[in-house]
């Protein structure tokens, strides 16, 4: 559910044909500029710039820190495998932690500390004192490591944008399958299931019913419906154990990209800053980006998370913007002052998702993952938090939708399936004993 519209290079993507998933099309695609130096504003209020992939701050003790912490939790994030991660020989003790309660036992430094869990907001929209240790781990495990999840460089999490915006390939989708197929404004309000079919019932009182269905809500909005009979236990548990993120993402447009032209990328990484705005805890800044799209038009891109966002949700949105300014002019410059128009949206007053830009674990929940992905008699699931690879993101979205497509056809049409094709879907033997 990635709102940011971050695709992982190498997983199918959706042409402007709409005809069919192609492998290794990358022209509708086109990458983040990350060229000259970053700002950080972490464990304090200094502002600091910075050019390698690992900030400094500020000491090398610091960055002793910093470095142990990432090998510790990209060898631990190695063995906890996303299909279950109570496989991992650390998981008992993990899953009673959080990313904070980690890092305390762990190390001592307030930046490294600052800067992790800065990473951890714009991720997952939450602070690092809310998500499990245990989920984290598994989460990154699926990306390729975590460093992956954090960075712009190449096959990372915010390496590359769709042209024009996720947006559109819904849209040219249901264009290509017809308004008659797809039905907008028709929220499901139950799910009842009997010997023969499901019977799928809308807000609006209209009936469908099908053999099998495919559902792709986040957990968090299946506690929304009722099914008939209950979800199992595990499953309800899971739902009642997986929210998600609160996060508002910021957009302001300028004449010119002034910081190219003086150097540098437009990332930001902070703390916040203090702020004398009554109510909030710091300023409204977790991370910001370049976001000068395809056409040219000169922009950047943040978000305002976790703690951060729920506070700043209270304040209006005049407030927000002259907070955001503010902000971007005493990391940028006084050019920052000379913007064009500044957009927001916040995901938590989205009745339908509640949230962005993911779902997260909280401690203590981690044994019953791979429930999540397990059907439910005739109702299986999919979306991009019950996916194994690159979770999260459009491209675990892809690849749950093959995957329950697969476990579909296995049922109705088994003539279409081979026994290889069963290979990590909820019928694979060596993930799922159901």
């Amino acid at each position: 559910m990635p709102f940011m519209g971050y695709i992982n290079l190498g997983e199918p993507l959706v042409t402007q044909e709409i005809s069919s998933f192609q492998y290794g099309t990358h022209c509708f695609l086109f990458y983040r500029y990350t060229t000259g130096k970053k700002f950080m504003q972490i464990g304090g209020n200094t502002i600091r710039t910075y050019t390698s992939d690992i900030p400094s701050l500020g000491s090398i003790w610091s960055l002793i820190q910093l470095q142990l912490f990432i090998w510790k939790v990209e060898y631990l994030a190695a063995k906890t495998p996303i299909t279950d991660p109570y496989s991992s020989p650390h998981a008992a003790e993990l899953d009673g932690e959080t990313i904070d309660s980690f890092m305390r036992k762990n190390f001592s430094n307030k930046a490294v500390m600052e800067l992790v869990d800065a990473a951890i907001k714009t991720t997952f929209g939450t602070d690092a004192k809310r998500i499990g240790a245990l989920f984290f781990l598994a989460y990154a495990n699926s990306s390729g490591g975590v460093m992956k999840l954090f960075e712009a460089r190449k096959e990372a999490a915010q390496e590359a944008i769709v042209k024009g915006g996720m947006q559109q390939v819904s849209e040219l989708l249901a264009q290509k399958l017809g308004s008659d197929v797809v039905l907008l404004q028709h929220p499901v309000k139950r799910l009842k299931q009997n010997e023969y079919n499901v019977v799928v019932t809308t807000m609006n009182g209209k009936e469908f019913v099908c053999s099998r269905l495919i559902i792709a809500a986040p957990p968090n909005m299946l506690l929304k419906m009722e099914f008939d009979p209950p979800l199992p236990p595990y499953k309800q548990f899971l739902c009642e154990n997986l929210p998600i993120g609160h996060t508002t993402k910021f957009l302001v447009t300028y004449r010119k990209a002034f910081w190219r032209e003086k150097g540098y990328s437009g990332e930001v990484v902070s703390n916040g800053g203090k702020t004398k705005i009554p109510g909030v805890s710091c300023g409204p800044l977790s991370i910001c980006f370049d976001a000068v799209n395809s056409n040219g038009v000169p922009a950047l891109v943040g978000f305002i998370s976790g703690r951060q966002g729920t506070e700043w949700h209270n304040k209006t949105k005049i407030e927000r913007e002259a907070a955001v300014i503010i902000s971007l002019v005493k990391i940028f410059g006084g050019d920052a002052k000379e913007y064009v128009t500044y957009v927001e949206k916040i995901w938590a007053d989205e009745p339908y998702n509640g949230g962005c830009p993911t779902t997260f674990g909280v401690p203590g929940c981690m044994y019953a993952f791979p429930h999540l992905r397990l059907p439910f008699d005739k109702i299986h699931f999919a979306g991009t938090d019950t996916a194994t690879y690159w979770v999260g993101y459009v491209s675990g979205a892809v690849q749950s939708g093959e995957r329950a497509k697969t476990e579909v056809l296995h049922h109705i049409r088994p003539d279409l399936i081979k026994k290889s094709d069963l290979k990590d879907t909820c019928y694979d033997p060596k993930w799922y004993k159901n």
